[in-house]
């Protein structure tokens, strides 16, 4: 089987609890900054995916005139299903201290195997007014 992805999300932090489930907090889609570069903290990043094991993958930012950000690489490794209904499922998830933003534009977050683009996960940076001023206004 290829690598097969199943979701991703952004969010502004990552808790993974003892039992090994991971909490995003903070979920978003867009990021809206009143000045550029953007600095962000952190921003946390999930992506879960399922392969076969031995299958090669990696997860990169990309973004504006041609930014390419490696974020993780690796091979799938089988998972212990305990289970004869469970669905195996491997997931990265990452926090990046700090993320800068230095252009608006359309970001992507794009899980490859080889040279196969298996998934890409858009979003917006874009310079602005507060969300709230936004939904008054408009």
């Amino acid at each position: 089987m290829a690598i097969e992805h199943l979701y991703t999300i952004l969010c502004e932090y990552l808790i993974q609890a003892s039992d090994g489930k991971i909490s995003a907090v903070g979920m978003f889609h867009n990021i809206q900054t009143p000045k550029l570069p953007a600095t962000r903290d952190s921003m946390g990043v999930v992506v879960a995916f399922r392969g076969d094991e031995g299958d090669a993958y990696d997860i990169a930012l990309e973004g504006p005139e041609g930014l390419h950000r490696p974020i993780y690489d690796g091979i799938v490794t089988s998972s212990a299903v305990r289970h004869e209904h469970e669905q195996a499922t491997n997931v990265f998830a990452a926090v990046m201290h700090p993320a800068v933003f230095d252009k608006e534009g359309v970001y992507r977050v794009v899980l490859r195997s080889g040279t196969h683009e298996v998934h890409t996960y858009t979003f917006g940076v874009f310079q602005g007014a507060g969300a709230r001023e936004e939904q008054r206004d408009g």
